[in-house]
Parts: C-alpha cells; sequence; structure tokens
C-alpha cells in the first residue's frame, strides 16, 4: 500500500496515470511466502517498466503522513475477513496446523492490534529489512531481445545495495503431529467445517499427488465429494479440496457447507468417504479426470505474460528453480492411482 504512495521521482498516482498512458497495468499482492510487484506494459515500453518498478521498489518516499490512511484501508480489509465465515474457517485451520508463533498460523493480513501498533519506525524498518536485493527476483516474460533486457537491468537494478545484513530466514515448521478439533460458534446462515491434514515436505512427484489428490477429492463436478455428498446424498451446499504446499510441511485441506441440521452428517460422509479412498485408493478414470483437469488449469494460468511470469517466480522462489514447473507437470503426468 504505502509503497504505491509515491516515490522519490513520482508523485502520487504518477506511475499509474504512466502505466495506463501506455495501456498497461500495475498491481500488487501479499501471500505468506512472497509480495509480489507486477506490471504489463507494451514491448516498446520496457525500459519505461524497468524504470517505474526500480522507482517502487527501490525508493519508495514511504512518508509518514500518509501511513495513517493507509493502515484504515488494511484494517477495513481485515474487519471484511472477520465477517466471512469461510475465512475465519480456514484462519482457524491454519492456526491449528501451525500454531501461533508461526506466520503461517496468523493471517497474511496480520491483526487489527497489530495494525494500531504500527508506526512509521517499524515501517521503515521492515522496509530496510525486507526490501533487500538479495531478496528480490525480477522476472521478465515477453517477446523481448536478451541483450536490450541485460542492459536495462544493469541500468536500473546494479546500483542497489543492501541496506543491511541478509537477515536469517525463518526455518518452515514442523508438521503438526496432534489430533485437534475446534468448534467456532457465530451467527451465521450456513455452518462452514474442515480438516486440515498435514503433509511433510514434498518432492516433485509428491507435490502432483497432492495436486491430484485434491483434485480427485473436491474439485470440479465428478469429484469424488462433490458427486456423492453434494448430489447424491445432498448433506452439503458446497464441498471442496486443495493442496497447500509451501517449500516446508503443507497441508491437505477439505471442507464445505451445509446447515446445522445437516453438519452432523456431512461430517460423517467426509470422514467415510475419505476412509474409503485410503483403504482402496483412487480408480483410473477418477485420475484420468483429475490429471486432465489440471494440466488445463496449468495451460490456462499460463495463458497471459503476467501469469507465465508469476508461475516461474513462485517455482525459482520456493522450489529450487523456474525449471520445476516444467518438471511438475510431467509429475502430473506420470503420475498413477497406485502411487
Amino acid at each position: 500500500h504505502m509503497v504505491f504512495k509515491g516515490t522519490k521521482a513520482f508523485e502520487q498516482g504518477a506511475i499509474d496515470a504512466t502505466v495506463s498512458s501506455l495501456g498497461g497495468e500495475i498491481n500488487a499482492w501479499t501471500s505468506f511466502d512472497e509480495t509480489v510487484y507486477h506490471l504489463v506494459l507494451p514491448n516498446e515500453a520496457a525500459a519505461t517498466g524497468m524504470n517505474l518498478l526500480a522507482e517502487l521498489l527501490q525508493r519508495p518516499r514511504l512518508d509518514a503522513e500518509d501511513l495513517g490512511s493507509e493502515l484504515e484501508v488494511v484494517a477495513e480489509e481485515i474487519r471484511q475477513d472477520q465477517d466471512s465465515p469461510g475465512r475465519k474457517l480456514s484462519q482457524a485451520l491454519f492456526t491449528q496446523a501451525y500454531g501461533v508463533d508461526h506466520p503461517y498460523g496468523r493471517d497474511v493480513a496480520g491483526s487489527l492490534e497489530a495494525v494500531a501498533r504500527l508506526d512509521h519506525t517499524k515501517l521503515l524498518t521492515f522496509y530496510d529489512r525486507f526490501y533487500q536485493p538479495e531478496r528480490t527476483l525480477l522476472v521478465i516474460d515477453g517477446d523481448l531481445d536478451a541483450t536490450v533486457l541485460e542492459q536495462l537491468v544493469a541500468k536500473e537494478w546494479s546500483g542497489w545495495k543492501a541496506k543491511s545484513p541478509e537477515q536469517e530466514r525463518l526455518k518452515r515448521p514442523k508438521a503438526a503431529s496432534e489430533h485437534t478439533t475446534e468448534l467456532l460458534r457465530a451467527q451465521v446462515a450456513q455452518a462452514h467445517f474442515g480438516f486440515a491434514f498435514s503433509v511433510d515436505d514434498l518432492d516433485i512427484a509428491e507435490r502432483a499427488d497432492l495436486a491430484l489428490l485434491a483434485a480427485v477429492l473436491g474439485q470440479g463436478e465428478s469429484s469424488r465429494l462433490v458427486r456423492e455428498l453434494q448430489y447424491e446424498r445432498q448433506l452439503v451446499n458446497g464441498v471442496f479440496a486443495y493442496g497447500f504446499d509451501p517449500a516446508g510441511p503443507g497441508l491437505l485441506v477439505v471442507g464445505g457447507m451445509t446447515d446445522g441440521a445437516r453438519l452432523r452428517s456431512a461430517l460423517d460422509g467426509v470422514i467415510r468417504s475419505l476412509a474409503r479412498l485410503a483403504a482402496f485408493g483412487v480408480t483410473d478414470d477418477a485420475m484420468q479426470r483429475a490429471r486432465a483437469q489440471l494440466l488445463a488449469q496449468v495451460t490456462f494460468q499460463n495463458e497471459t505474460v503476467q501469469d507465465e511470469a508469476s508461475r516461474l517466480a513462485h517455482f525459482e522462489l520456493l522450489f529450487g528453480g523456474w525449471q520445476q514447473e516444467v518438471k511438475e507437470r510431467e509429475a502430473i503426468r506420470a503420475a498413477t492411482s497406485h502411487r
């Protein structure tokens, strides 16, 4: 938020106006492991784009008078999340799995109390610690000449020097080993429930298996839980499954929505379905459908330069190199229902 409030060379709004005038777009987002700034411009505006990104990351103004309004924006986003039963469920699951002492166990946006405590000095300290060249990955995707790009990178980024010594990176948490249950009570239109299963550090093949298992369970009209619990037995109004696969221990998350009268039956139905899957495995037909679905998703996610750049950066940062993105696709194709 604060980085977009202006830089040493650009007043607030000037970078957005420049990008818009060139027919491009610029935005940013934050996850557990990465803060991403992405800029899309025509090829002929590459030099301008490189300069704008360098300004944003290397020379933001971070003026104290801008902080109050942005803190309120973030606080309002947190309040909106707290009003969402689905978000509250997800946060409770991650807190149980990782604990409040690890960032994965806390909301990405922080808490209202943490936002209230943030002052200008803490903001500058955070910037100096984490916005360093050693922590920054620059990804360029497009029909551009490599020699020209090397010159632009040297011009805009070679002078960026670290402001403080590289900090030790936080070690990933150990996978949760205890079985815990938590009941959250609130006045909501329907009950939300979820199960989180710990998965230890995964290699490429195991990450593919996790993605395929989640797709088999609760992604798409033909997935197991959607078909059995939503359509056939009508125990839920919706059901889902996904894999959370950071560089360290991740999770398989399964959940859904129903009303209070059907909640016990819905929970029992999920548990029994998972137990049958564990005992008898996945059918070849289900595996084929999940594989086709995931490969189609990967193709869709790489349709634009910004999406492709984001995926490549994600693999470079977390999984040992951007080439792992291709290897994961190969692992999805090679996976069998017998693994």
